[in-house]
């Protein structure tokens, strides 16, 4: 499990400090499709953490970093628990 830990917390550094250099200028994509006229045919999705904001905090790097280190630990979760599902199911198979 430390070593799990470790993971986690060199994610979530390597992911919060990212965000400190990251643009707010659009992308290569955003200008092409501004250019070419496609980017008004855009439809909006919604999620939980749209654009790497956090509803409470809508802007700055404090909210993306929120964003971030929530998403870096929900992945961690899922696959954790994928892994020991796995296990389970593989330990079962062997028993039988």
């Amino acid at each position: 499990m430390r070593g799990y830990l470790s993971a986690i917390i060199a994610a979530i550094s390597i992911g919060v400090l990212a965000v400190f250099f990251t643009s707010q200028r659009p992308d290569g994509l955003e200008q092409v499709s501004g250019r070419i006229g496609f980017a008004s045919k855009a439809v909006e999705q919604s999620a939980v953490m749209a654009g790497y904001t956090t509803p409470a905090i809508q802007t700055g790097k404090i909210s993306s970093s929120i964003a971030v280190t929530a998403g870096i630990v929900l992945l961690f979760a899922l696959f954790f628990l994928l892994g020991e599902l796995l296990k389970f199911r593989n330990n079962n198979h062997e028993n039988k």
